[in-house]
């Protein structure tokens, strides 16, 4: 892709009015969509990255939960403006690759060329979405395989090019073929879909029904260019380095746990990360950026939570260290004495003053490793500047104690 952003001398894609607007009307989208679509901000969110990322998306769950009601906002909110755009069909065991792809071409037979008439169907769509994809029979999913990883698609004697961007499913039900692994793993998003939890959020969504039937289009949407402009600000990331050296430590560390995946995943993965950090505000990647993995890499919904472990971990390797610190600082200071105790005779002068150089002993040693994880992480690791931070109040506290305690003893 070409730059589709003209720059001044010395001017950054992020500074730019294009850029702004595009990401203003991007993050206008998904509040709207969460007004709309109750409880899912994280679904809502993770489209969003997809489709800059240019990635395709699985929606799982329960019956009932929305999917549909997000994906079909959602397709249309990008797009709103173009009718053709938009394709939709209800998979079933009987879908064929007529239903998808648009019957043989009778002119075509005439002239032994096997080609389709595509005018309404997948292959001239910018976004499809397959509701109660996994329905389907094998042979119906299979056949997108090309169409999904390379944005081509067999037209007769032809391939031709395929405009998709984004290709949503939803379903109720995992597939249950091990022949649909080559289609499952090239969904890079996956969200597990739950029904409404809170009450309060409840009584939106049923008022929200209540006024109307049907729901309401979405007004804040976007325009055309705006995806180029968004997709064009992830190339010009400035850590990208780091960026990679992290998504391998991320995959190493998921596969030393026992997790199968794939080059095509961890490929997929940094477009990922760099699309949610642009849709985050940040020119740069942060530790935060690399969580969006979770909702990319597992094959169960049940391992999600342990896999959102292992990323955090891996993705900012300084963090336990600095929680550590943190943690061992404020056991520091509950060892201190209460000097009120001091006071009413239930502790002894003795007694405070031992705690005061325990503490004291214990937070120096807290600041020697504050201080090389610091040196270690760099001075924009949030983390370490907590580390440092925690033993900076520590001290002041410990001179506040110091002298109190001179005046208690007299």
């Amino acid at each position: 892709m070409g730059t589709v952003t003209k720059l001044k001398k010395g001017e950054s894609i992020f500074d730019t009015a294009k850029f702004k607007a595009a990401l203003g009307r991007a993050l206008a989208m998904e509040a709207q969509l969460n007004e709309r679509v109750i409880e899912k901000p994280a679904e809502i969110h993770g489209l969003s990255v997809g489709m800059v990322a240019g990635q395709h998306a699985a929606l799982l769950g329960p019956p009932g939960t929305a999917k549909t009601t997000l994906a079909r906002l959602f397709c249309q909110g990008w797009f709103p403006n173009d009718p053709d755009a938009f394709y939709s069909r209800l998979m079933t065991k009987e879908t064929t690759e007529d239903d998808l792809f648009g019957p043989v071409s009778y002119q075509g037979l005439k002239d032994d060329d096997h080609r389709r008439v595509t005018k309404g169907r997948l292959a001239e769509a910018k976004v499809a979405l397959l509701d109660e994809g996994f329905k389907a029979n094998e042979n119906a999913l299979n056949s997108q395989l090309k169409l999904v990883e390379e944005g081509k698609a067999d037209n007769g004697n032809t391939e031709i090019d395929v405009p998709l961007e984004m290709m949503l499913l939803c379903s109720n039900e995992y597939p249950e073929s091990d022949r649909l692994n080559a289609f499952w793993d090239r969904l890079t998003m996956k969200f597990w879909v739950e029904g409404i939890a809170d009450r309060e959020n409840k009584k939106k969504m049923l008022m929200l029904r209540a006024g109307s039937k049907r729901m309401p289009a979405l007004t804040a949407t976007m325009e055309a260019g705006d995806l180029e402009v968004l997709r064009e600000a992830t190339k010009e990331i400035e850590n990208l380095d780091l960026v990679l050296e992290t998504i391998m430590d991320i995959f190493t560390a998921l596969r030393d746990a026992g997790y199968d995946l794939t080059d095509r995943a961890e490929g997929n993965a940094i477009d990922t990360v760099r699309a949610n950090a642009i849709l985050n505000g940040h020119s740069r990647v942060e530790a935060s950026d690399f969580l969006i993995l979770a909702d990319t890499l597992w094959n169960r919904h049940e391992d999600r939570p342990t896999m959102l472990e292992i990323i955090g971990k891996a993705a900012d390797p300084y963090g336990s260290r600095g929680l550590a610190i943190i943690d061992m600082v404020k056991t520091a200071m509950r060892g201190l004495v209460d000097l009120n105790d001091v006071k009413n005779g239930m502790k002894k002068k003795s007694e405070a003053q031992e705690s005061l150089n325990a503490a004291s002993l214990d937070i120096d040693t807290q600041a020697d490793k504050a201080k090389r994880l610091a040196d270690e992480a760099g001075a924009d690791n949030a983390t370490a500047k907590r580390a440092v931070k925690a033993v900076d109040d520590a001290r002041t506290r410990l001179e506040k104690y110091a002298v109190e305690m001179i005046r208690f003893m007299g």
